[in-house]
């Protein structure tokens, strides 16, 4: 994920947000792609207010309540004047979020752990199977019916089943666990003044 941190005496008549939104764009920030995954931490000292913007999979990892962590941690030192400590309080709380889940307190290389050990496991209980359970076959295509003619020149289709299959409808999902909010454009985030 980027971390692009943007202070600004003038934001040409626009609201703060908007600001940061297009200069995120427009300088094509992004991990994994232009405008991709990533977050930024704007200080607009013209209108005195801090907005930090969320893209892509920050969206995901950086909830609107992390979001507001991290400002209630940033706003006070941004007012004091300690725009330095601000700028690393911010890259240091918003990586805590992206590398920790925040409701179990586990960092995302446990569940690649996990991961693996399950794959592991199951590959070995499988194999055990597998090898315990071979069988010699004794019957073949002919042990029990009788040959079996085919007429290819027959131009005849016999209808046998139909199948039908229902799709439910899917669920609103609830916000706790599905990332922040996100406007039209895809950005997150949130901001406050100082």
């Amino acid at each position: 994920m980027d971390y692009v941190l943007l202070t600004t005496d003038f934001t040409d008549g626009l609201e703060s947000r908007e600001y940061a939104k297009d200069f995120y764009q427009s300088e094509g920030f992004g991990y994994n792609e232009e405008n991709g995954d990533g977050n930024l931490l704007l200080i607009d000292m013209g209108n005195r207010h801090i907005e930090m913007i969320t893209k892509g999979t920050g969206v995901d990892f950086i909830r609107d309540e992390e979001v507001e962590a991290v400002l209630d941690e940033v706003t006070p030192e941004v007012s004091d004047g300690n725009y330095a400590e601000a700028a690393r309080v911010y890259a240091s709380k918003t990586h805590d979020v992206f590398v920790t889940d925040s409701a179990s307190g586990e960092s995302v290389m446990h569940y690649l752990i996990y991961a693996v050990i399950a794959l592991v496991a199951a590959g070995l209980i499988t194999f055990t199977i597998a090898k315990s359970n071979r069988a010699q076959m004794t019957a073949g295509y002919g042990t029990y019916g009788k040959e079996i003619k085919v007429n290819p020149k027959t131009r005849k289709d016999r209808f046998i089943r139909t199948i039908t299959t229902a799709t439910p409808k899917p669920k609103k999902q609830d916000s706790d666990g599905g990332g922040g909010s996100m406007d039209s454009s895809g950005f997150g985030g949130g901001g406050r003044d100082f």
